[in-house]
């Protein structure tokens, strides 16, 4: 069995298919599982099975987990001490996946975080900004909405896509701030008051960020597993799909958790899949991106097809590769602003050099499917 599909199977059988593993194979398994961040879940997984982890292998996942405890605890704390400043603070901020998915795991240790994502309501903006300055963070140059204190990282998000980045992206999908925000609620994440995305919204963010950064990360679909698992209504997470025209990004993501994981989706998954038939060449796209899942950066190809009109699709494209220039002057730091024509030159040679990499994959990864890692 492939690693990585047997640690996204470990997952979704609660740590079962760990106690097959020979003892051969532990060394490789904790490479796949320190590429992924999923140290501390697969810790508390062989822990809650009963597992006798190797030695060494032991005191890594338990260290793991035990400081993605402490940052998550640590980082949470600090958000709800800004809220504090905020009045009706719990109600104007949107906290969005992943710190809102701690709750679907079995203890903070299990889910590593890279930042706190934030959607703000616009009249409470400034008021949290200052709020956010009170607290010691500070705002990032070039990047907007972006604060930090110390190793944490708040992302302010205008909208739910990042639209305000790529606004072709509107071709693409959209998710109903007003629609999202009706549907949220008031929930506690680790002590701390704040509201949180409803069942289905939260499945569907989750969805299409996988797919925007090309399904790098397992933790996604543990996320959209959970999320699957804690009482989702199929009717509405479809009707908000269709709405939003994210149907394929969902579909994508069901996809991934049904091939990668080894198991039958809920009957309603299975029937909505059956609705949502791949064209021939998003079929092999997809494919492709399972294949190269750790290097490939197809996701925005791939979410194109969820645009009906090819001059769109192509507008969607050019503006993803050649963005505008204080979104393209964020991927060059260190150029300065009044030479940002020179950030279009670099973007074409870092495009050329990605694509060049990926078709030497293309060209010389097994020809055979059961010999390639798929995920």
């Amino acid at each position: 069995m492939r690693r990585s599909a047997r640690l996204l199977q470990a997952a979704l059988a609660e740590g079962q298919a760990l106690t097959q593993l020979g003892a051969g194979e532990w060394g490789q398994l904790a490479a796949v599982a320190e590429e992924e961040g999923l140290e501390g879940f697969y810790y508390q997984r062989c822990t809650a099975a009963s597992l006798v982890l190797p030695a060494s292998l032991s005191r890594t996942w338990q260290g793991s987990y035990r400081q993605t405890a402490a940052a998550n605890f640590a980082a949470l704390q600090r958000l709800g001490r800004v809220l504090a400043r905020v009045e009706g603070g719990a109600g104007q901020v949107l906290l969005l996946p992943g710190a809102a998915l701690l709750p679907y795991y079995p203890d903070p240790g299990c889910r590593p975080m890279d930042d706190l994502d934030l959607l703000v309501r616009p009249e409470a903006a400034a008021v949290f900004d200052a709020a956010l300055a009170a607290e010691g963070f500070l705002p990032q140059p070039r990047h907007p909405g972006l604060w930090a204190a110390g190793p944490l990282v708040l992302d302010l998000h205008q909208d739910l896509l990042n639209t305000s980045r790529i606004r072709a992206r509107r071709f693409a999908a959209w998710m109903d701030p007003d629609e999202v925000w009706r549907d949220s609620r008031i929930t506690s994440v680790e002590g701390v008051e704040v509201a949180v995305m409803g069942l289905e919204d939260m499945a569907l963010y989750t969805a299409v960020h996988a797919l925007r950064h090309s399904f790098r990360r397992l933790t996604w679909f543990v996320d959209l597993h959970l999320l699957l698992l804690a009482g989702i209504d199929w009717e509405r997470l479809e009707d908000k799909a269709r709405r939003y025209n994210l149907v394929r990004p969902l579909g994508y993501g069901l996809r991934f958790l049904q091939q990668a994981g080894g198991r039958r989706l809920p009957e309603p998954g299975e029937a909505l899949l059956a609705r949502i038939p791949l064209r021939t060449g998003e079929a092999l796209l997809l494919d492709q991106i399972f294949g190269d899942r750790r290097r490939g950066e197809w996701g925005d190809v791939l979410w194109a097809f969820s645009i009906p009109r090819w001059r769109r699709r192509c507008w969607f494209l050019m503006e993803t590769c050649f963005p505008q220039p204080k979104v393209l002057l964020q991927v060059f730091p260190y150029l300065p602003a009044p030479l940002f024509p020179l950030a279009y030159g670099l973007r074409l040679m870092q495009l050329l050099f990605r694509g060049g990499r990926q078709l030497c994959w293309l060209l010389c990864r097994p020809s055979s499917r059961a010999e390639r890692i798929i995920l």
